[in-house]
Protein backbone atom coordinates (compact mmCIF):
# COMPACT_ATOMS: atom_id res chain seq x y z
CA UNK A 1 0.00 0.00 0.00
CA UNK A 2 3.36 1.94 0.82
CA UNK A 3 4.06 4.46 -2.29
CA UNK A 4 6.73 7.13 -2.62
CA UNK A 5 6.07 10.35 -5.15
CA UNK A 6 8.78 11.31 -6.91
CA UNK A 7 8.32 15.04 -6.77
CA UNK A 8 10.87 15.45 -9.47
CA UNK A 9 8.74 13.82 -11.83
CA UNK A 10 5.41 15.86 -12.20
CA UNK A 11 3.77 14.35 -9.53
CA UNK A 12 1.42 16.78 -7.30
CA UNK A 13 2.76 18.15 -4.13
CA UNK A 14 0.86 16.44 -1.83
CA UNK A 15 0.05 12.87 -1.31
CA UNK A 16 -2.57 11.17 1.76
CA UNK A 17 -2.87 7.38 1.58
CA UNK A 18 -4.88 4.91 3.42
CA UNK A 19 -2.17 2.43 4.69
CA UNK A 20 -4.47 0.17 6.97
CA UNK A 21 -8.13 0.53 8.23
CA UNK A 22 -8.72 -0.83 11.59
CA UNK A 23 -12.50 -0.86 12.16
CA UNK A 24 -15.04 1.62 11.90
CA UNK A 25 -13.36 4.87 12.97
CA UNK A 26 -9.79 4.25 13.24
CA UNK A 27 -7.29 4.27 10.05
CA UNK A 28 -3.81 4.92 9.51
CA UNK A 29 -2.55 6.91 6.37
CA UNK A 30 0.55 8.39 5.12
CA UNK A 31 0.81 12.04 4.72
CA UNK A 32 3.49 13.43 2.15
CA UNK A 33 3.88 17.17 0.87
CA UNK A 34 6.40 19.21 -0.42
CA UNK A 35 7.97 22.32 0.60
CA UNK A 36 10.04 24.71 -1.53
CA UNK A 37 12.98 23.84 0.59
CA UNK A 38 11.86 20.16 1.93
CA UNK A 39 9.43 16.86 1.39
CA UNK A 40 8.04 16.80 4.83
CA UNK A 41 5.91 13.29 5.36
CA UNK A 42 4.63 11.28 8.57
CA UNK A 43 2.63 8.36 9.32
CA UNK A 44 -0.47 8.68 11.60
CA UNK A 45 -3.20 7.10 12.54
CA UNK A 46 -6.41 9.32 12.75
CA UNK A 47 -9.66 8.52 15.42
CA UNK A 48 -12.87 9.51 14.69
CA UNK A 49 -15.60 9.54 17.53
CA UNK A 50 -19.28 10.49 17.41
CA UNK A 51 -19.97 13.19 20.38
CA UNK A 52 -23.53 14.55 20.60
CA UNK A 53 -24.29 16.31 17.88
CA UNK A 54 -20.71 16.45 16.47
CA UNK A 55 -17.73 14.45 16.07
CA UNK A 56 -14.10 14.40 17.46
CA UNK A 57 -11.27 13.64 15.32
CA UNK A 58 -7.85 12.94 16.63
CA UNK A 59 -4.69 11.98 14.67
CA UNK A 60 -1.01 11.32 16.32
CA UNK A 61 2.15 10.00 14.33
CA UNK A 62 3.06 6.19 14.79
CA UNK A 63 6.02 4.64 13.59
CA UNK A 64 5.50 1.46 11.56
CA UNK A 65 7.78 -0.70 10.40
CA UNK A 66 5.87 -1.20 6.92
CA UNK A 67 6.27 2.67 6.32
CA UNK A 68 10.24 3.28 6.34
CA UNK A 69 11.95 6.70 6.50
CA UNK A 70 13.53 7.76 3.32
CA UNK A 71 16.86 10.07 4.22
CA UNK A 72 15.52 12.83 1.33
CA UNK A 73 12.83 13.46 3.36
CA UNK A 74 12.04 14.53 6.81
CA UNK A 75 9.78 12.77 9.27
CA UNK A 76 7.63 15.29 11.09
CA UNK A 77 5.19 14.87 14.11
CA UNK A 78 1.73 15.59 14.05
CA UNK A 79 -0.84 15.89 16.79
CA UNK A 80 -4.03 16.88 15.89
CA UNK A 81 -7.48 17.07 17.88
CA UNK A 82 -10.45 18.59 16.44
CA UNK A 83 -14.26 18.51 16.76
CA UNK A 84 -16.83 19.61 14.19
CA UNK A 85 -20.69 19.91 14.84
CA UNK A 86 -23.38 21.74 12.65
CA UNK A 87 -23.96 25.90 12.84
CA UNK A 88 -26.27 26.42 15.73
CA UNK A 89 -26.77 29.43 13.26
CA UNK A 90 -26.89 27.65 10.24
CA UNK A 91 -26.91 24.06 10.73
CA UNK A 92 -28.18 22.92 6.89
CA UNK A 93 -24.81 24.42 5.10
CA UNK A 94 -22.34 25.61 7.84
CA UNK A 95 -19.94 23.49 10.28
CA UNK A 96 -18.76 24.85 13.56
CA UNK A 97 -15.16 23.82 13.60
CA UNK A 98 -12.12 23.48 16.17
CA UNK A 99 -8.94 22.37 15.71
CA UNK A 100 -5.79 22.51 17.92
CA UNK A 101 -2.95 20.96 15.97
CA UNK A 102 0.82 20.53 16.48
CA UNK A 103 3.55 19.78 14.02
CA UNK A 104 7.33 18.89 14.74
CA UNK A 105 9.16 19.45 11.72
CA UNK A 106 12.38 19.11 13.70
CA UNK A 107 13.56 22.72 12.96
CA UNK A 108 14.20 22.17 9.59
CA UNK A 109 12.28 24.87 7.98
CA UNK A 110 12.23 28.90 9.63
CA UNK A 111 8.46 29.71 11.39
CA UNK A 112 6.86 32.22 9.52
CA UNK A 113 7.87 30.20 5.78
CA UNK A 114 6.06 27.33 7.84
CA UNK A 115 3.05 29.07 8.62
CA UNK A 116 3.23 30.62 5.06
CA UNK A 117 2.72 27.19 3.58
CA UNK A 118 0.70 25.28 5.92
CA UNK A 119 -2.38 28.20 5.49
CA UNK A 120 -2.35 27.16 1.89
CA UNK A 121 -1.95 23.63 2.57
CA UNK A 122 -4.78 23.75 5.14
CA UNK A 123 -7.24 25.72 3.49
CA UNK A 124 -6.87 23.06 0.21
CA UNK A 125 -6.57 20.03 2.18
CA UNK A 126 -10.21 21.06 4.58
CA UNK A 127 -11.66 22.02 1.53
CA UNK A 128 -11.43 18.49 -0.54
CA UNK A 129 -11.73 16.64 3.45
CA UNK A 130 -15.59 18.69 2.99
CA UNK A 131 -16.37 18.20 -1.09
CA UNK A 132 -15.86 14.29 -0.86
Amino acid sequence: LYVLVDFDKGHDSVHFKLIEKIDDSTSVFYFMFKTPLYGLETTHENHLKEKGDGAFFIAESVERPDVPEYPEIVRMKMYLRAFARPSKISPSDTLDFTELSLFNFGGCIPASFLNMVLAQEINRDAKAMFDS
